[in-house]
């Protein structure tokens, strides 16, 4: 799993926009494709982003862009504090199309996105003008987007909040499924499914890669024989081989490679889940 933590009150770019693996958060995102047609993945289903056209992703939503050298692009991700009341208000329901590709509306929307980046880029401007950006892009998805009710989903994204919170508050700790399901007050078994069917992996996996990823930053400061324990590891040995099965590196590769993020792209890896707290 690759875990993503924005520090910025929102994040603006332009880039070959593309995620290493498939992740959620709690953000809304939207990607404007500026690059020729690309397929990319929603809700583990493959669609395709044509040229021009806009995703928006919601809350929690599972996605996955590949990567590829001609991709191009705006990437907005605004924060649940830009967007409460939003994400509130579509928190039971579904969208039926993640993808607008109405000329006009798609216009619009590279025009807002273009001025948030180029707010953010400019500090002296007005914090409220750029949030008034966000509240055009938001106003936009309600114009844009068909939203389906759906009550499982307000569950769901209950549930995986208190365990994604649980889980970082409790990572290097020797968490077991069973301690956690009697945590949350599910049996073992019930727990396992329930995990399985919000998350799409086991709890032990993604449990230990969310170890992977808290152990990436001390990288460069520790060695593994130090850094294993530090994430809850056994050991210095299941560190490693954990490390390279999450990342197709081992941590001494990753320390020495500033390549290192590149070539992880290239990876067709299957990940669980990526939140934003």
């Amino acid at each position: 799993m690759f875990y993503e933590r924005i520090r910025d009150a929102y994040s603006l770019y332009k880039r070959d926009v593309c995620s290493s693996f498939e992740h959620f958060h709690k953000a809304i995102e939207l990607i404007y494709n500026l690059g020729p047609d690309r397929e990319v993945y929603v809700d583990l289903k493959p669609v395709v982003l044509k040229h021009n056209c806009v995703l928006a992703l919601m809350p929690y939503q599972i996605h996955y862009l590949p990567y590829d050298k001609n991709n191009d692009g705006y990437c907005t991700v605004l924060p649940s504090e830009y967007s409460d009341e939003f994400i509130e208000l579509t928190k039971d329901k579904s969208v039926r199309n993640s993808i607008i590709s109405n000329e006009n509306y798609c216009s619009l929307f590279l025009t807002e996105m273009r001025e948030l980046v180029e707010k953010h880029e400019n500090s002296n401007d007005n914090r409220f003008i750029v949030n008034a950006h966000v509240n055009m892009l938001l106003g936009r998805l309600l114009q844009c987007l068909e939203f389906v009710t759906d009550l499982k989903k307000s569950q769901s994204i209950d549930f995986i909040q208190a365990v994604v919170k649980y889980v970082d508050q409790h990572y290097a700790e020797p968490l077991s499924i069973e301690s956690v399901a009697q945590y949350f007050g599910y049996s073992k078994y019930y727990f396992s499914r329930l995990f399985n069917k919000c998350f799409y992996t086991s709890f032990t996996n993604y449990f230990n890669t969310v170890r992977i990823y808290k152990s990436i930053p001390l990288i460069q400061k520790y060695h593994s024989s130090e850094i294993f324990f530090r994430v809850g590891f056994a050991s210095v040995q299941q560190y490693i081989t954990y490390f390279k099965r999450t990342t197709g590196y081992t941590p001494s590769q990753y320390r020495h490679n500033t390549n290192f993020t590149d070539k992880l792209k290239t990876r067709n890896t299957v990940c669980i889940s990526c939140f934003l707290l």
